[in-house]
């Protein structure tokens, strides 16, 4: 089984990638190339998505292995990101 830990990292491996995808497509576009920027601004919307896929699925682990603790609500995480 695949744990929750190893998902988040994924996730944000597949964020720090669209990221640079969405900084390669400002540079593409500054230099006068938008439709080699609208590649990676395509290529970066699917590496958000797949971001999106990983985190959703590291919450539902959480909730299948630990459902009387978990509380994936954005207000009872706030305080543990800051």
């Amino acid at each position: 089984m695949i744990s929750p830990q190893a998902l988040h990292r994924e996730a944000a491996v597949q964020l720090e990638i669209a990221a640079k995808h969405h900084r390669l497509a400002a540079l593409l576009h500054d230099v006068g190339a938008p439709l080699h920027a609208g590649a990676q601004a395509n290529l970066a919307h699917m590496d958000a998505e797949k971001a999106l896929a990983e985190s959703d699925r590291a919450v539902k682990v959480t909730l299948w292995l630990a459902p009387e603790e978990a509380d994936p609500s954005p207000e009872s995480l706030a305080h543990e990101v800051s």
